[in-house]
């Protein structure tokens, strides 16, 4: 069975859904469309905004006995970061079953695809500098590592990757019921991993 457009044959073109019972002929724009987001590679569903707070310290000691008077040093201080999580946009195939009236969408779990820290949110709530001792670039940069960690464990532990499944199955049901063609089609999903 083959489903044609009310468009003259110049204005369609055949594409057969991946893993598709029967072959569909879809409208152009469609066509296109569907090929533009597959390559596409991440679609993001859902973004988790985190504040992390750090407390380094430094200070001299003598020979591990203890610790040298007016040498310690530390810094309070927090930034904000943005959590992504997103789904693999070409791993998603679809199922087409024109008698049945159904669409079954195999799709991977989201998964971690970014985290950023926002540069301008940094707030410092203590900076204290002890004599020759001082917290240098290197400790600076191991701090700000732990703590993107830190963001994405949080985003984690809130749901992040299950609000991103959800959010995932949304958008692509609401791209697939925008096509006239599978508007009245029930839409099912199937994860893969």
């Amino acid at each position: 069975v083959t489903l044609f457009n009310d468009d003259s044959t110049q204005n369609s073109k055949e594409f057969t859904l991946p893993g598709s019972k029967l072959e569909i002929t879809l409208k152009k724009e469609y066509g296109e469309n569907w090929t533009k987001q597959r390559n596409t590679g991440e679609l993001v569903t859902q973004t988790g905004y985190v504040t992390v707070l750090n407390d380094t310290t430094e200070d001299k000691d003598f020979f591990d006995l203890f610790k040298i008077p007016f040498t310690t040093s530390r810094i309070i201080f927090s930034y904000d970061f943005t959590v992504d999580a997103s789904i693999k946009f070409e791993e998603i195939e679809l199922d087409v079953d024109n008698f049945k009236k159904e669409v079954t969408v195999k799709l991977p779990h989201a998964k971690h695809y970014k985290t950023t820290m926002i540069i301008d949110s940094q707030h410092v709530y203590l900076d204290e500098k002890g004599l020759f001792t001082r917290i240098d670039l290197k400790e600076q940069n191991e701090a700000l590592k732990r703590m993107e960690a830190e963001a994405l464990e949080t985003a984690k532990n809130n749901g992040l990757f299950e609000k991103a499944d959800e959010n995932g199955k949304k958008i692509i049901e609401s791209m697939l019921k925008s096509d006239p063609l599978l508007s009245e089609y029930n839409i099912n999903f199937k994860y893969t991993d």
